[in-house]
């Protein structure tokens, strides 16, 4: 031991020092655990815009399913209907709801009305379309649905019928 200095000075010497160091492993092993809860907090907000993404594609396919449907029910009214009418706004009434009192083809712009209303309100900001395909002695209809996802993609469903 040195002469003049005592023990319990050296102790207080050294605790000194040790401070200074805990200091800075308090603040890294913070800024550590921050940088890995904003990831987790990321990957949650990523987890969201998947979901809401996969809601939507669920939708539009649901919603290609129903008009086919639509379609099949009525495929002898949907015969005489073509796309350009299809594709514009439908300026219809409810009394053809039922079939009852209307004749096919106003049955089937009526399925289209409803199935396009039904579209609108579930995909508010998708695009839809509907083009009648002529064949050789068959008639077939592509329909298709477009929309942005959350993601900022652009997604179609498209379906033939």
């Amino acid at each position: 031991m040195r002469k003049g200095i005592l023990p319990l000075q050296m102790l207080s010497t050294c605790s000194r020092h040790q401070q200074g160091t805990s200091l800075i492993e308090v603040l890294m092993t913070a800024t550590v655990i921050g940088m890995g809860v904003i990831g987790l907090l990321r990957l949650q907000s990523f987890g969201l815009v998947l979901a809401q993404d996969s809601l939507q594609r669920q939708t539009a396919t649901l919603l290609l399913m129903d008009l086919t449907e639509r379609v099949r029910v009525s495929s002898e009214a949907f015969q005489h209907i073509d796309s350009t009418y299809l594709n514009n706004p439908i300026p219809t009434t409810t009394h053809c709801a039922s079939g009852v009192r209307c004749t096919p083809e106003q049955f089937a712009r009526y399925q289209v009305f409803a199935w396009k209303s039904r579209a609108a309100t579930l995909l508010p900001d998708a695009e839809v379309g509907i083009d009648r395909l002529s064949g050789i002695g068959s008639i077939s209809w592509q329909v298709s649905i477009s929309w942005f996802s959350d993601a900022g993609e652009p997604v179609t469903g498209r379906i033939v019928l």
